[in-house]
């Protein structure tokens, strides 16, 4: 059956023993590990799950920073929020395809795990899920995924290439936020909605193309990327958003939407190596800072 959930690690009946753990089994029959369960099980390097389990709760293996190696069984539905967040020592995880709801932060900060493939049943790769896992090179995401959340990838330094799914229509904030190692990126022709410098510092990226639904280039969405030398804004975009474009240092041209409208502060600031621009009679504002910087023009 269920194991007890807990709101606090000090609920936990073993919480005195948690350091000493080193061997993490849970028994065939049980179908749910509690909230917080093994929370800061520093020194656990395995765990082994039956092939009953159902629920694994949030918190239910945070900070277990030695387990090496997590396999999820086939009956595995549920998977909560933190509930290995901070378990450094994760080289990879293949979460299956019986899982199908997961919260946020799930393996932030696994700062060495290298690949992860997630055959989840889930819509929404949720926030933060991958966020600050800077040995991460290698990616696997549902086929018919329809969003990514916030942060998911934030900060993976490492991470070379990313195939998202055709089927994603969202784009969460920050999401590809300082993936320095991205060097391009095939945005999906359904994608409406690109957030907030989810594309900023990516150090590599030298083209981007902003699929055609995407009616507003959010602030910063390229902020700091010093490659990129070529952008394709959709026909349809009404706006360029503060900051969207600060310091792309190595953009050439811009092609202006026949739709666009307002131009905000700094959304070009520092493209040094723009040299023509041809700014639509759609236009309404632009913002004195808009092209600061760009003293080439």
């Amino acid at each position: 059956g269920d194991m007890n959930n807990f709101t606090d690690v000090a609920d936990v009946p073993w919480a005195r023993y948690l350091g000493d753990i080193k061997h993490i089994a849970i028994n065939e029959g049980v179908t749910m590990v509690g909230n917080y369960s093994f929370f800061g099980c520093s020194n656990a390097t395995d765990v082994s799950f039956p092939s009953t389990l159902k629920t694994i709760g949030s918190y239910a293996f945070y900070s277990c920073m030695e387990l090496q190696e997590v396999q999820f069984p086939e009956s595995l539905k549920t998977l909560g929020a933190y509930s290995f967040n901070g378990c450094a020592s994760l080289r990879s995880i293949v979460i299956p395809s019986s899982v199908t709801s997961m919260g946020n932060y799930v393996f932030q900060g696994c700062t060495l795990m290298e690949k992860a493939v997630v055959n989840a049943s889930i819509k929404s790769l949720p926030a933060y899920t991958f966020c600050h896992n800077n040995a991460l090179t290698e990616v696997v995401l549902p086929a018919d995924l329809t969003s990514i959340g916030n942060y998911a990838f934030y900060r993976c330094f490492n991470l070379p290439e990313i195939n998202i799914p055709q089927t994603v229509t969202s784009i969460g904030v920050y999401a590809f936020y300082s993936c320095r190692s991205l060097k391009e990126i095939n945005l999906p022709e359904k994608l409406g909605s690109l957030g907030y410098y989810s594309l900023a510092y990516c150090a590599k990226l030298k083209k981007v193309v902003i699929p055609a639904n995407v009616m507003s280039v959010q602030d910063g969405l390229c902020y700091g990327d010093s490659l990129l030398t070529e952008v394709v804004i959709p026909e349809v975009a009404t706006s360029i958003n503060a900051s969207a474009f600060y310091g792309c240092v190595a953009l050439t041209k811009i092609n202006f939407p026949v739709a666009l409208a307002t131009i905000s502060s700094s959304a070009f600031r520092g493209c040094k190596k723009l040299t023509e621009i041809n700014i639509p009679d759609s236009v309404t504002s632009i913002n004195f800072s808009a092209f600061a910087g760009c003293e080439n023009i």
